[in-house]
């Protein structure tokens, strides 16, 4: 009987200190950090699979028919238009920020799955530029117009 008392007080006792090391502000803050490192790693691998899933070429059809001319811009050490050749529409579109910034691309990287999502989103960037660049050429779109 008193190695089960001595049992259960044990238990008691593990489990009192677990429960003020769980609500022990420090470990509050420490795992509050770790549940947003978390979501912000599902965030990155939910954003990258898109970026690499989504038809960039048909995006620039629907959004010109729309009559949205923005192009897309990543961040690095400074904003980049992505796949943009032509200096005639690219000076104008940087001058009137006729373009949408994909959010979080920088280049301080956070993470090997930060990076993912910034070359995806690079990636996308480029194609999506490329064929709105192609559009604007052959068919005469205004060079921009902010929705």
């Amino acid at each position: 009987m008193k190695a089960k008392a001595a049992i259960t007080s044990l238990i008691g006792l593990l489990i009192a200190v677990n429960l003020a090391i769980y609500f022990h502000p420090q470990w509050k803050t420490r795992r509050a950090k770790q549940e947003i490192k978390y979501a912000a790693t599902t965030w990155f691998e939910k954003e990258a699979h898109h970026y690499r899933t989504a038809d960039p070429s048909k995006d620039a059809v629907a959004a010109a028919a729309k009559g949205d001319t923005n192009f897309y811009g990543v961040m690095g050490v400074g904003l980049s238009l992505p796949g943009i050749t032509n200096r005639a529409i690219l000076l104008p579109a940087l001058q009137t920020r006729q373009y949408r910034v994909i959010s979080r691309t920088s280049d301080v990287i956070e993470s090997e799955l930060h990076l993912q999502y910034v070359l995806a989103a690079s990636d996308y960037a480029k194609a999506y530029n490329l064929a709105l660049e192609k559009l604007i050429l052959s068919n005469r779109l205004p060079a921009a117009s902010n929705p």
